[in-house]
């Protein structure tokens, strides 16, 4: 199954996970290294106090650099002191990089400061390279004063933000289509059964266009159908006021005493009745008619005796095997479209002229063909004549009789055994009716 859908969602979220975490560690990363800077302003200041210090060492009164070092730690609430340092090692092993080891008492004014950390000693060499000044930062130096708020908002309102942010952009990836297939719905419910969602989702190729898909299928199919039923209907209704006023007038004139009038008039609407409802029951239903083995030959030799029975002024010709069996199929839906393809060419053959039936095996399946000598129809009505209550009385020189059901019957009956139908003319002849059917266990009818 193609779950596209499911695989662009899965790869999203974890590269959107992936780049979040990154994109905060590299920002927190960052900024905390920015935070950890100390200000210009206190680095000019801590700079003043380093210049007052070197004035005071240079003139060597000890008292004054002590006096000073007293008010500077009441000023700055802070520790501070002034340390002389020679920098000469007693004993050492060399450094295996062989860079050069230097002591310090405490971070220079250049340093980042750990902002998790307690308040680092900063030092600051004056000019001979020996004193230095050190001291404690006051609080106020203290870098990193929002880095609290700031590390909050990083780790949980940002992400918090992007993933709402995400989630919208999926959610409306996700509910676009599914609104349209909402609206498409609700159109069809009103009656616009030519609502299609497909042609919206500019031939999206996963789950939701596989969806749309389905939903244009079922919205052909059952447009179709209820189209095809108010057709029916109509044309039904239409077809039963005849016989039901030929029956009106019987009664009224008294002519239905002798009971044939009226035995016809019945009989036809029965016939139309039943035909009408087993047509009704194959659009809707499309049945399988698969279920058991049948002699076709047997088959078409008993509905020519019928039919040739029934027309004596014409003659019926067949051309066929001595034995062919179709496995998975149905011989009542076969005997009944058979029957009315043949009957339909020997009613609409001119007296003495020949029906001619062929039957050949092709490669996987048997072709049947019917060719009467009628004149054939319009091209433009070769489909047009597998539709319920179609006739073409002025195409083939008389009166089509019946209801015009046969030809539709027999493309539906077919159609459910898995076979195809179709017609067309052969000049200077008449219409060709060509009917294949599966065989060799074949579910359908290949274009052989």
């Amino acid at each position: 199954m193609n779950r596209k859908l499911f695989w662009k969602l899965c790869i999203s979220i974890s590269l959107i996970s992936m780049a979040l975490v990154y994109l905060v560690g590299e920002l927190s990363n960052n900024i905390e290294s920015s935070m950890s800077q100390l200000s210009d302003l206190d680095k000019r200041t801590l700079n003043e106090y380093r210049r007052e210090a070197e004035v005071l060492v240079e003139a060597g009164n000890k008292e004054a650099v002590q006096q000073w070092l007293e008010q500077l730690q009441n000023k700055e609430n802070t520790f501070a002191t002034i340390i002389e340092l020679h920098r000469k090692e007693y004993a050492a092993i060399p450094h295996p990089d062989q860079r050069p080891v230097t002591v310090r008492l405490g971070r220079q004014l250049d340093w980042g400061l750990h902002l998790h950390h307690s308040k680092p000693m900063i030092e600051l060499g004056l000019s001979d390279g020996i004193h230095y000044l050190v001291l404690l930062l006051p609080d106020h130096m203290m870098p990193g004063r929002y880095w609290g708020l700031t590390h909050t908002l990083l780790h949980l309102l940002l992400p918090f933000s992007l993933m709402m942010f995400v989630s919208l952009i999926l959610y409306r990836n996700l509910m676009r289509p599914l609104g349209r297939l909402e609206k498409a719905t609700r159109e069809f419910t009103r009656g616009n059964y030519a609502t299609r969602v497909s042609p919206d989702l500019n031939g999206r190729n996963d789950e939701l266009g596989r969806l749309a898909q389905a939903f244009d299928e079922m919205a052909s199919k059952i447009g179709s159908l209820l189209q095809t039923q108010r057709h029916l209907l109509n044309d039904l209704s239409h077809e039963l006021r005849t016989p039901l006023q030929r029956i009106e007038l019987c009664l009224e004139t008294g002519e239905h005493k002798n009971g044939s009038r009226l035995k016809k008039e019945a009989t036809q609407m029965r016939n139309l009745v039943e035909d009408t409802l087993t047509l009704a029951w194959l659009q809707n239903e499309s049945p399988q008619l698969r279920h058991e083995t049948v002699d076709l030959i047997g088959l078409l030799e008993a509905i020519a005796d019928d039919t040739q029975f029934e027309y004596q002024d014409r003659h019926l010709e067949l051309r066929i095997p001595d034995e062919l069996l179709i496995s998975d199929s149905s011989e009542k839906a076969l005997n009944m479209a058979l029957e009315n393809i043949i009957r339909n060419a020997m009613q609409h053959s001119p007296t003495g002229a020949t029906v001619l039936i062929t039957v050949s095996l092709l490669k996987d399946c048997c072709e049947i063909v019917v060719q009467d000598q009628g004149g054939g129809v319009p091209e433009d009505c070769l489909d047009m004549i597998f539709k319920p209550f179609f006739r073409v009385d002025k195409a083939r020189g008389r009166d089509a009789g019946g209801f015009g059901l046969g030809l539709a019957l027999a493309r539906r009956q077919i159609k459910g055994v898995g076979g195809s139908i179709r017609a067309e003319n052969v000049a200077g002849e008449g219409l060709r009716m060509q009917v294949r059917l599966p065989c060799q266990n074949s579910l359908k009818c290949k274009k052989c």
